[in-house]
């Protein structure tokens, strides 16, 4: 069956128009199915976010019941008042205890301290529970969630093994913690406008919610089904429907949640259906509204293009029929002004021009075979032009099979066309001239895979030499070998700047890089195990400077646990800055850039230093700038440990004189700069200033106890954020030492 070209017209754009809007329904299905996923996975990295909060507040009160448990086989067990001081310490530490006890292994209590009636003289027999018996064992147990009598407030129970020296557990301390503490945690999570979390136990008990009363009428919402499905275990698969249901106010709400180890409990987040999908409401609207009008349109303006078509297409067709027919004189005359006069036109030009080649037809025969001719000159010069090219290819083998370092040549396509013997025992891969380089070996650094395209770009426009280089990089060979390489590319090209490829060479540091690595993990075990230790002397020693023990002892022992303190603070910065190297020296060290006021920050942390100044008699002042300096986008915390550094051995530095500290702006930087009037530093000395362990030798020399870290760390927290540091300075005039940071703008669009 044949049809016209109107009834064709109008056939086509109804197919278009129904294709159209079945392409635009499933687009918005699927961005309707993509925003309700979003949703729910929003929610629950809200959860997660508090289930982290939730697990340091418990993992704060194991903390303070194991360190009870240490001091206590430390104390003389004939001295109760000892064991209730300690006792009480941990009250004050810890404001969410409300009670400790200390059980023996039957069950007796053998002191019990209360925050708020103090010790407690009744001493009671604890029933063996299942908790009891797992501390016993030597684990932490919890108790399932219970309520006041009186204020409703949800408590539970901690049983904590009492283990000593020998690890034998002696007995087990008990706490009561009130989760009240956990109401402000929650009440601060927030989705949108409206959206909160709560948190409820393995029996879908209330215990944390923004609403407090709520909380105290103690409801349970195990019939929820996002509830119940977190508290099976295992965790069944989940409808879209689960996640919607209505709260307690009867407002259909959508949630998602997650359940918090140990405890087992949940956190559910929770947010109104009408604001979680108010904009996807609004584009189904507009959705519908601009469909139905583009169809009617549509169909209208497909009439109209349908008989504007026709009339002059058949005139075309009647010229056409013509021409065919051998009538190359026949023209037409269409005056539409639009695509069909001018085809009309195009068909009377046709019509000429073709005249017009036959008759140059016949001429033009000659000259191809005249350039057919000259093309097989060409052709024997290419020959000869392609055997002294693979002549250059021969001699080039020759040279980097004698290389030690592997070498890898490949043509402007990537392909392998010759690798030396280091390459082949390093990869494994001889099949020359039928592979390319991911079928040899993947390149990574310490931001993920380097592609082809990254480290051996060939295109035509880049210069000739070497395009990259780069140290220890990991490359995993064809057959999943690991080494660590530094890796240098660079690109060939001949007389007429054709690229014919590059040459990949290699050097395996994979020793060298586990060596490097054997160290860091030494330094960062050795700082980690240090620790444990140095954080119970300290403990101690800051018992010991309490007004109420350290007023008993004699001068000389005072001294003497002054002396241990220093020491033992400077032992801790030590660590601090061994476990910040090690996070530098392995690319763990992270800073959180915020919007700073530096001018305010620097004011505080010289404030913190005038006493150490004014003990040594020198003026430590601080400048702030003439005009409006903008503030920086920084890590307040990392910024705060620059200028500790940096005033810090300004003033060790300066026997005499001042520090002075001022702030510039230059351009999208705000620079901070710290001078001194001490000794200055030897100009051999300056291009090592900043390098891991590095100590002045000579006259400042005397005057450090330092381990050469505190720049090197500087310097990395400066590079972190995008800025520089440096150093200017002449023996016997003083030093000053600059760092750069970016200036915060604002994003594009957004009000400051």
């Amino acid at each position: 069956m044949k049809f016209s070209i109107r009834y064709k017209t109008l056939l086509s754009y109804g197919i278009v128009l129904i294709l159209a809007f079945a392409a635009q329904v499933m687009i918005f299905t699927a961005a309707r199915e993509f925003i309700y996923q979003q949703v729910v996975y929003l929610h629950r990295e809200k959860a997660v976010h508090a289930s982290d909060f939730i697990k340091q507040f418990s993992d704060g009160i194991e903390l303070d019941l194991v360190t009870l448990g240490r001091n206590y086989f430390r104390l003389d067990e004939s001295e109760p008042t000892e064991i209730i001081h300690l006792m009480n310490l941990t009250l004050q530490r810890n404001r969410f205890f409300k009670e400790i006890s200390i059980l023996t292994p039957s069950g007796r209590e053998l002191v019990k301290v209360n925050r708020y009636t103090g010790t407690d003289t009744k001493l009671d027999f604890e029933i063996p529970t299942g908790e009891f018996v797992i501390a016993l064992a030597g684990k932490q147990a919890v108790s399932k969630v219970f309520y006041a009598q009186q204020s409703k407030i949800p408590l539970v129970d901690y049983y904590s093994p009492l283990t000593t020296e020998k690890g034998i557990v002696a007995g087990v301390i008990k706490s009561r913690v009130q989760l009240d503490g956990l109401w402000d945690l929650v009440s601060q999570i927030r989705v949108g406008d409206t959206g909160y979390a709560y948190i409820v136990d393995d029996e879908g008990r209330l215990i944390a919610h923004p609403d407090i009363d709520l909380v105290l009428a103690n409801p349970n919402y195990g019939g929820r089904k996002i509830i119940s499905a977190l508290s099976a275990v295992p965790t069944p698969s989940l409808t879209p429907d689960d996640y919607l249901y209505k709260n307690e106010r009867n407002i259909p709400v959508i949630a998602n949640g997650v359940t918090i180890p140990f405890l087992n409990w949940a956190v559910i987040v929770e947010q109104p259906v009408s604001e979680a999908f108010s904009r996807l409401n609004l584009l189904q609207n507009l959705f519908y509204s601009t469909m139905f009008g583009s169809i009617v349109l549509a169909f209208a303006a497909s009439i109209l293009l349908s008989r504007s078509l026709t009339r002059p297409i058949l005139r075309l067709q009647t010229a056409t029929r013509s021409m065919t027919a051998g009538d190359l004189s026949h023209e037409v005359d269409i005056r539409t002004g639009d695509e069909v006069e001018q085809l009309a036109r195009s068909f009377n030009i046709m019509a000429s021009r073709l005249r017009v080649s036959i008759s140059e037809l016949r001429g033009n025969i000659k000259e191809l075979q005249d350039q057919k001719s000259r093309l097989d000159v060409s052709t024997r010069e290419l020959e000869k032009e392609k055997q002294l090219v693979e002549i250059e290819r021969r001699r080039l083998e020759v040279v980097l099979a004698g290389i030690n370092d592997g070498v890898i040549a490949v043509d402007k396509d990537r392909m392998v066309t010759f690798i030396n013997p280091a390459a082949v025992k390093i990869t494994g891969f001889t099949q020359f001239g039928s592979g390319s380089l991911t079928d040899i070996f993947r390149i990574f650094d310490k931001d993920g895979e380097l592609l082809p395209d990254v480290y051996c770009s060939l295109k035509p426009e880049l210069p000739e030499g070497v395009g990259f280089e780069k140290d220890n990089l990991k490359m995993i060979t064809s057959g999943n070998k690991t080494y660590y390489v530094n890796l240098t590319v660079s690109r060939i090209k001949d007389r007429e700047s054709m690229n014919l490829g590059g040459i990949i060479t290699f050097h395996d540091v994979t020793g060298e890089q586990e060596l490097e690595q054997m160290k860091l993990d030494f330094v960062s075990m050795s700082a980690h195990e240090l620790r444990t230790p140095l954080t119970t002397v300290m403990g101690y020693i800051s018992f010991l400077q309490e007004p109420g023990v350290i007023d008993k002892l004699s001068n000389v022992e005072k001294e003497y646990v002054n002396r241990v303190s220093i020491s033992a603070n400077r032992l801790n910065e030590l660590i601090k800055n061994l476990l910040a190297v090690a996070k530098i020296e392995q690319g763990k060290m992270q800073v959180e850039p915020a919007t700073l006021d530096l001018p305010g920050l620097v004011s505080r942390v010289i404030a913190d230093y005038q006493n150490l100044a004014q003990s040594k008699g020198l003026s430590l002042s601080f400048t702030p700038p003439s005009g409006n300096v903008l503030p920086v986008l920084a890590d307040a915390m990392r910024v705060e440990e620059i200028l500790t550094n940096l005033i810090g051995n300004a003033i060790t530095y300066t026997p005499h004189g001042s520090v002075a500290i001022g702030i510039r702006q230059n351009g999208d930087f705000v620079e901070t700069f710290v001078t001194d009037t001490g000794q200055g530093i030897p100009e051999s000395a300056l291009p090592h200033l900043f390098t891991k362990f590095y100590r002045i030798q000579g006259a400042l020399e005397s005057g450090s106890k330092g381990t050469g870290l505190g720049l090197f760390i500087c310097k990395n927290i400066v590079t972190a954020h995008g800025g520089k540091i440096w150093v200017e300075s002449a023996e016997g005039k003083g030093s000053t030492f600059t760092f750069s940071l970016p200036v915060a703008r604002p994003a594009a669009g957004v009000v400051a």
